[in-house]
């Protein structure tokens, strides 16, 4: 059998990332880790392109995930006599739009390594309520009844022509009876999140091979 490819030397090896910096605390996280047949520079590019719409458009579990929570908070919005504000679906959902300033924005980056992404508000308790923030706000959150959920894509080099790539999601809470909360809650949903992630880096992977340079040039092309 072939042997899987191992992880070159690295001399970033050991040393804090980015996502260390704005979340080095968590309650709660989840990692999900892909192999890619694709040179690290083709697979950060497709990281950052990659329109993860197509994560619910590829997926039919995704798609019954995201339409089981969104009955859930119909739901709920209705026996609180409150009306349900269904989130619009932006046009394109890719790493390299996501705005400085915003609901989910951008927090940090090491091109060609590690990309920092995220949000803070609401959003285990039968509502979602992102809060505007930006990098500076995000990390010095406060108020009651808030959380923060951090992400990075971390990419590291196996071989010439694989990439393994690291999706991790870290959850802060500002106060012990958020965490309480937010742990029960994410006891029932860490599984299903799961699988939204590895979606995700599926329609990585797929863009990583569609970009990835020909191993070997055609007699034409070479002519």
């Amino acid at each position: 059998h072939r042997q899987p490819p191992t992880v070159q030397e690295d001399p970033t090896e050991g040393r804090m990332h980015t996502l260390d910096h704005v979340l080095p605390v968590w309650d709660a996280k989840r990692i999900e880790r892909r192999v890619i047949s694709a040179p690290i520079a083709t697979t950060y590019d497709a990281m950052l392109t990659s329109d993860f719409r197509d994560a619910a458009a590829e997926s039919g579990i995704v798609r019954v995930l995201f339409a089981m929570r969104s009955g859930f908070e119909r739901t709920v919005a209705f026996f609180r006599r409150r009306q349900f504000r269904d989130p619009s679906t932006p046009d394109q959902l890719t790493l390299d739009h996501i705005p400085a300033q915003g609901k989910w924005v951008r927090l940090g980056e090491e091109p060609g390594r590690e990309f920092v992404f995220g949000a803070a508000g609401r959003f285990w308790n039968g509502e979602t309520e992102w809060l505007p923030t930006d990098r500076k706000r995000f990390i010095w959150l406060e108020g009651r009844g808030l959380a923060r959920i951090g992400c990075h894509m971390l990419l590291t080099p196996l071989d010439d022509s694989h990439t393994l790539v690291e999706y991790e999601a870290r959850t802060r809470t500002t106060d012990p009876e958020t965490r309480e909360a937010f742990l029960k809650y994410w006891l029932v949903v860490s599984p299903f999140v799961g699988i939204v992630m590895r979606a995700m880096l599926r329609v990585i992977e797929h863009k990583a091979e569609a970009l990835r340079p020909p191993l070997f040039a055609s007699p034409t092309a070479a002519a």
